[in-house]
């Protein structure tokens, strides 16, 4: 990989021509980003989308839906990052070292919906403000935040959604149910299963799951076609290739993680989803390359959850240790206005405060207290030749 960030080898460190180190990405949740994170990282993101890079993955995301290999089976993971991965995973890595060859620095933060599942309303969090995901208008069009104007594939100024209005968030409780089973079919099951597959759907796979959160977002994102418009989809995805991995290092060895795949069926799913088929649109690769461990070991690793104790918070301004529901959980901040019921207690502390107002109780003796708050050209076809590589 040195090479292709100009770098040079020393003594098995890559040296960067800045006389930095490139280093493995480490995915953060999104909230979790330093305010000089994520400018650098939305800076990084506006140049991809102002040269077109960005509304290339976008349009392969697109082709790969209409071809149909990127849902409704086992090669799900594979293009979200692994078989979740057969599309999602590889499809969010490859965005991920795109934008590492602008700036080695940054890393691909993930969206733990679990944080906005754990209020009131969802759509109330601060994450849909103007200071990070963007607010809509009556028309569904994000109109502010770092995404706006932000013109999609079929010529529309503005990306649409519709938060809240159906789907929900993701649930922990979901989560520990897929953890807590074993077998590749458990996780990489088939979704959509033919009338004559000996395989039951499960309800509780990751690919259905994560679909409801594309739903609860809304516009854009409702539709597998114009899903990719929007920035929020690389983050979603990252969250569920986090959930992926989990799973992998909780129920298999390392060996395992490499060669289990379900079996082909053409009475479960399309010959798209076969283990030697060709990954589309990443034609040097077929779906179980997407199970490499080379890609953890080497390229990429995920900062642990937001969490929190009795003694610490969550370590973000736009999140607050919830103390007062049993075991202390980190949980989003709600915009001001927004629907706060059962954390109307003071004693949730001055970090909850901050950013949450009750507009029908009177706090503004807690409001007064503030919480403060060598760039690469890009050179085309550079990615897929890393990824010949690899």
């Amino acid at each position: 990989m040195c090479k292709y960030f100009r770098g040079k080898v020393e003594k098995g460190i890559c040296i960067l021509p800045n006389g930095s180190h490139l280093k493995k990405s480490v995915r953060k949740e999104f909230r979790m980003l330093s305010d000089e994170e994520r400018e650098k990282f939305n800076k990084i993101l506006r140049i991809m989308k102002e040269n077109g890079e960005y509304d290339r993955f976008a349009n392969q995301h697109k082709t790969v839906v209409v071809e149909g290999g990127a849902h409704s089976g086992p090669a799900f993971f594979a293009l979200a990052q692994g078989i979740f991965k057969k599309t999602c995973g590889q499809f969010v890595r490859k965005f991920e070292i795109t934008m590492r060859l602008y700036d080695p620095s940054i890393s691909l933060p993930y969206w733990d919906s679990v944080l906005d599942s754990k209020i009131p309303k969802s759509a109330d969090s601060y994450l849909f403000s103007n200071e990070l995901f963007g607010e809509t208008d009556n028309n569904q069009s994000v109109i502010n935040g770092p995404y706006s104007p932000w013109k999609t594939l079929e010529g529309n100024q503005f990306i649409t959604r519709s938060v809240g209005e159906s789907g929900s968030c993701l649930k922990q409780a979901d989560i520990d149910i897929i953890m807590n089973k074993n077998g590749i079919l458990n996780c990489l099951g088939y979704s959509t299963p033919k009338e004559a597959c000996p395989h039951n759907r499960s309800w509780i796979l990751p690919e259905i799951i994560h679909g409801l959160v594309h739903v609860f977002c809304g516009g854009d994102m409702l539709n597998v076609s114009t899903s990719a418009n929007d920035p929020i989809f690389y983050y979603h995805h990252c969250f569920m290739d986090f959930i992926w991995e989990m799973w992998r290092y909780k129920n298999q060895n390392r060996t395992e993680r490499e060669t289990e795949y379900p079996p082909d069926n053409d009475e479960c799913a399309s010959d798209d989803h076969y283990a030697n088929a060709t990954m589309e649109p990443f034609n040097n690769l077929v779906n179980i390359d997407a199970l490499k461990n080379v890609y953890t070991d080497l390229l990429y690793e995920y900062a642990p959850r937001p969490n929190c104790d009795n003694i610490t918070d969550c370590g973000s301004k736009y999140l607050f240790c919830n103390r007062s529901h049993g075991k202390p959980e980190c949980v989003a901040k709600i915009k001001i206005g927004g629907n706060c019921t059962g954390f109307e207690s003071r004693n949730q502390g001055w970090a909850y405060f901050a950013i949450s107002r009750f507009a029908s109780f009177a706090f503004s003796h807690f409001l007064a207290r503030k919480v403060s708050h060598f760039i690469f050209s890009f050179r085309p076809a550079l990615v897929e030749t890393i990824y010949s590589r690899l």
